[in-house]
């Protein structure tokens, strides 16, 4: 449900390979154009005609991300958004502009070229050269022709998250109408080369708070961050605050358990992240407390370092289980080990892969997984390689059907077409197979429920 103000953009673009004071324009821009404050519904008459011209360019991404089937392609959408921009913005950027041009005359940019045109140039460069949202390996199961553009995600994050938490209802407005949402927060800015972002952790944590205690029911997962000194107490009091869970997110660039010294170049001793994981666990799996984590596992993600999506390894977390002191942890693994296991390849090798370990670790009491972004059901032979994958794991480990949950991982599956459809196609896929129709409650619903403790319907 995080807009822009909630990721560190310099750091993030600078981690793509991208020169510093391009980097530092990037951020600037999308630091002062993003929505801070939700407008009202009307538009007061002394509003100026540029804070119009703001109120356009929201209206206008915001419409963009409710209507997910009326697509603007990434150069349009970069021209309108330019074309909206206030002058006076344009002008707070002109001198990081004027320090760039010459650098951009070289690659062959007009010196006449305008500041709202450079800005234009500068913004379809990043589109070009920056590349997807999440790295990693390429998914083989994935719809996606051609990479969806990290900075295009980014412009439509340049709405209030008050707008993003509406465009998800919009979103999962068809049929099987899911009961409620989880959200998971991100605390990224201690992994990436640059810390700067515009929301602090405890603004992003208290806007997360205010629209979760909006209805419909809303249940968040607070970001763990071993890089800090105080992340358990973070933790401890945002639990205590109102949140429901914590989120792991090991492509930050850790572990979850034998970290060692060349997996933390820009973190602390890796006994040190080690002790903190450790004491996250324990106090998510005490009685008193008893909080359910949520863990990335697949093998990319936003990495904050090439490779370190497969830090998500879930072997780690099999040592983690191994402890009888965390037997019973609440545990759910985010993309069940990644979608390709699950739609490409032979059974055997579905058994070998993250997939199959997840799997496995399922046996453990309060283990579960859930399939979010699993974008190539989306198509009708992928929806039939994961149904039978799917009917194959029920049938040889009927356990399973008790352990896995419908996910979405909203809104970076919105960019694909059809998501719009994405609930109905999986719990149609359910419906329509005679060994998972007993299942389809408890996988669209059922299991998340027991999974977060949550009463009966």
């Amino acid at each position: 449900m995080f807009n822009a103000g909630f990721v560190p953009i310099e750091g993030i673009v600078l981690s793509r390979g991208w020169p510093k004071e391009l980097a530092e324009v990037l951020a600037t821009f999308f630091e002062q154009e993003v929505e801070k404050d939700w407008p009202g519904a009307t538009k007061p008459k002394d509003l100026s005609s540029s804070d119009l011209e703001r109120l356009q360019l929201y209206e206008m991404l915001g419409n963009e991300l409710v209507e997910t089937e009326s697509r603007r392609t990434p150069t349009k959408l970069i021209v309108d958004v330019v074309r909206l921009i206030p002058e006076q913005d344009i002008a707070s950027l002109r001198p990081d502009l004027r320090r760039i041009r010459d650098k951009l005359v070289e690659t062959g940019t007009s010196a006449r070229v305008t500041d709202r045109e450079l800005l234009r140039l500068l913004l379809t460069r990043a589109h070009k050269e920056l590349g997807t949202i999440e790295t990693g390996p390429p998914s083989s199961g994935s719809r996606s022709v051609s990479p969806w553009s990290l900075l295009r995600w980014l412009l439509h994050l340049l709405v209030h998250e008050s707008r993003i938490e509406a465009a998800s209802r919009h979103f999962f407005r068809q049929p099987p109408n899911l009961e409620f949402r989880v959200h998971h927060m991100m605390d990224m800015e201690r992994h990436y080369p640059s810390e700067r972002v515009l929301y602090d952790r405890e603004e992003r944590e208290t806007r997360m708070l205010a629209l979760a205690n909006k209805p419909p029911r809303l249940i968040g997962f607070v970001a763990f961050c071993p890089f800090r000194e105080d992340g358990l107490k973070i933790v401890s009091d945002a639990i205590t605050a109102g949140f429901s869970g914590v989120k792991f997110y090991p492509p930050n660039g850790y572990r979850p358990i034998g970290n060692i010294e060349s997996d933390l170049p820009n973190g602390p001793a890796p006994e040190v992240v080690n002790r903190r994981n450790r004491d996250l666990f324990e106090l998510c799996a005490d009685t008193d407390m008893d909080v359910p984590i949520f863990t990335h596992c697949n093998p990319g993600g936003m990495e904050a370092r090439k490779k370190t999506g497969l830090f998500s390894d879930p072997a780690g977390w099999e040592r983690v289980l191994a402890d009888p002191a965390l037997v019973d942890l609440r545990l759910c693994f985010g993309h069940a080990g990644g979608q390709d296991s699950w739609l490409t390849g032979t059974f055997e090798s579905f058994q070998k892969s993250w997939a199959g370990n997840v799997v496995g670790l399922c046996t453990y009491p309060n283990v579960y997984c859930e399939f979010g972004y699993f974008d190539g059901i989306l198509s009708k032979k992928g929806l039939k390689r994961f149904a039978d994958r799917l009917e194959s794991v029920v049938l040889k480990y009927p356990y399973f059907a008790t352990k896995c949950c419908f996910g979405s991982d909203w809104h970076l599956i919105e960019k694909e077409s059809r998501s719009s459809q994405y609930a109905q196609i999986f719990a149609s896929m359910l419906e329509n197979n005679s060994n998972l129709q007993p299942h389809r409650d408890a996988i669209m619903g059922g299991n998340l429920r027991t999974f977060l403790k949550l009463p009966p319907n």
